[in-house]
Order: C-alpha cells, then structure tokens, then sequence
C-alpha cells in the first residue's frame, strides 16, 4: 500500500488500522430508524391557559374525563390543536386541573411556523410533552418528516421522529430562501 504520509503508513504497518477503521465504522450513524428535529417554532409554555371548543361536550365527574367531540380545537399559547375527537384529563386533585389531551381522528398540530399531522396525538400539559402516532407528517418550513411515530419536548424544543424516517427538503442555494 502507498500512504500519503509517514504516519498513516506507520499506523498500517503496525495493524492499528484495523482498529481505526473498526472505530471509524462504529462511529458512523445507524441507517435511518430515528430522525433528532428541533422544534424551536413549537417551544410551548407549559402554565398558559388552555382552551377547548367543540361540538358537543360530555363529561364524567367520576372519572375526571371530557370528551370533545365534532370539529374540536384546542389551544394553547401559540399551540393549536384539531382533531374530531379530543379526550381531556383532569387531575384529581383540588384544583382539577388539564393534566393531558388525547387527540384522534384527523390530528393537526399547528403554531403557524411548524406543523405536524398524525392519527393519534397526546399532548401533556404539564411537561409540555407531545407524541404522535400513526403516519405522522411534519412540516418545517419547506422540510418535511414522515414516519409511523414522533416524540417531542416542546418546551425544550426538541424531537424525535422514529421508525423507518423519510425526510425531503429544498438543498440551499437558488430558489432555497435564506
């Protein structure tokens, strides 16, 4: 073998090449199960109020739960979340409050800047935690995920996007934006 440099040939020489090229392989990224996004549009504040709106509301005292059905959206801060049937939990305690929203049935989640589309959606009011399943789609500005499920901080504003992850965006150059 011909090496460019004396170090390199040193290091082929002593068999300590394997081992770099073991490290090398190691090193690299497994093929596409998980995608890291980040979430800097979807940042939420975990204490802003929350507000419903629906067609039709039931609700069981005993259980702590409220149904939202029919054209349900439900907001907070800069979150907007659709869906046709919303499921609300509330904290036994005192104060009652939304512990968690259990989205199906056509789910949007929207903050003007990201959006992300799914079948299923649960949204945990406290920690700020989102998670999406069954063909979920994000839209980052012209970036767009797909896969079978999608975990977000949105207070932290970070994500990930796993299971067999398909990706498509504009490169950057003419026609790309800033």
């Amino acid at each position: 073998m011909i090496f460019a440099s004396p170090r390199l040939a040193r290091i082929a020489a002593s068999g300590r090449w394997l081992m770099v090229g073991l490290a090398l392989v190691l090193a690299a990224p497994a093929p596409a199960q998980e995608a890291r996004i980040g979430f800097s549009a979807l940042r939420q504040n975990p204490e802003a109020p929350v507000e419903v709106t629906s067609d039709q509301l039931s609700i069981d005292q005993a259980t702590g739960l409220a149904v939202f059905e029919g054209s349900v959206v439900a907001t907070q801060d800069t979150l907007r979340l659709t869906a046709d049937r919303v499921e609300v939990e509330y904290d036994s305690g005192p104060e009652g409050g939304v512990r968690r929203l259990i989205a199906t049935g056509n789910v949007l989640v929207d903050t003007g800047m990201e959006t992300a589309a799914g079948d299923v959606a649960i949204y945990e009011i406290a920690t700020a935690a989102l998670e999406m399943t069954g063909n979920v789609r994000l839209t980052q500005g012209t970036t767009r995920f797909e896969g079978p499920s999608l975990r977000a901080d949105l207070e932290a504003g970070t994500g990930i996007m796993e299971g067999r992850v398909r990706t498509t965006f504009v490169p950057a150059g003419e026609g790309a934006g800033p």
